[in-house]
Formats: C-alpha cells, sequence, structure tokens
C-alpha cells in the first residue's frame, strides 16, 4: 500500500510501507555476508617426513581462519585421548615438544571452545646406541689421523721437533 506523504513543504513522497520491512532484512542479509559466524576449524601443517622423529623434539604447527583466537593443544599415548595431557594454551600457531621418549604420541589442537582437529600421530624412535658409539668412534680416528698429518708436517718442515 503505498501513502503520499510531505515531507517538505510544497513536495509530496510516496511512500511504500514495506519498504522498511524490505530494508531491514536487505540489511540483516548484508551483515551475514560480511560477518559470517566463523567455525574455527583448525588442522595441522606438517610435512609428511615430520611424523617420526629420531631425535625426541618435534614442531607442530597449525593453521586456522581467525588470527586472534587462543588454541589448546594436547598431547596423549593413546588414540582414544583417555591419557591427554594439555601442553599448550596460548595465540600462537606452533609449538615445539622436545625430550620425547621411544614411543608413539597422539596430538589434536582446537581453537579455544571449538573442535578437535584430526588427530595427529607421531613415532619417535631414536638411533641406536650401536651406531652412536660408531660414529663417536669414526669422529675420533678423523681427529686422530688430523693430528697426525699436522704434525707430521710440521715436523718435515723442521719447525718442530718432537
Amino acid at each position: 500500500m503505498q501513502k503520499t506523504k510531505t515531507i517538505m513543504p510544497g513536495t509530496k513522497h510516496r511512500i511504500d510501507s514495506n519498504a522498511s520491512i524490505y530494508g531491514i532484512i536487505l540489511l540483516l542479509i548484508l551483515i551475514c555476508q560480511v560477518s559470517p559466524v566463523i567455525a574455527a576449524e583448525v588442522e595441522f601443517s606438517l610435512d609428511s617426513d615430520q611424523t617420526t622423529s629420531s631425535s625426541g623434539y618435534i614442531k607442530l604447527e597449525w593453521r586456522s581462519e581467525i588470527d586472534t583466537e587462543e588454541f589448546e593443544l594436547q598431547q596423549s599415548t593413546n588414540k582414544d585421548f583417555s591419557d591427554a595431557k594439555l601442553i599448550y594454551f596460548g595465540p600462537d600457531k606452533a609449538s615445539f615438544i622436545s625430550g620425547l621418549e621411544n614411543g608413539v604420541y597422539y596430538y589434536r589442537v582446537r581453537a579455544q571452545n571449538g573442535d578437535w582437529s584430526e588427530t595427529l600421530q607421531v613415532t619417535v624412535e631414536h638411533q641406536s646406541m650401536k651406531l652412536a658409539y660408531t660414529l663417536f668412534a669414526l669422529g675420533f680416528v678423523v681427529f686422530a689421523l688430523t693430528t697426525f698429518v699436522v704434525i707430521r708436517g710440521a715436523q718435515s718442515t723442521g719447525k718442530v721437533k718432537l
């Protein structure tokens, strides 16, 4: 239904009574499109070679659509997180974890009060002591040979007498 209303003396304007309702609906639609409700989905961003560690440390990184949130990172030795430990809470999108013993660890992260990410499995297998001793012995042999060559070279020039 249209009515005529005088807004300024000497002028007449037609006003649609449904226009204000349409305007409110249009405004609500625009608000919803400009600032949608964001389901803060968080996911780990790892290279495939980072799911195993031979040194007992790992850097976990994750990404989220929202920058101003705080995140919770949990670690567990069970896939069902029955023994979950909160190992990080804060705004950073990465965490460095060290001191891990041999075993399988599970990690999940979420934006505060959001849904948990998919579970990330990390396997820690330290180098064997046999390999460590072998590399130590090899290093000692290289050091001894280098020392011998330097002393022999100095003796041959006559600058050093032993």
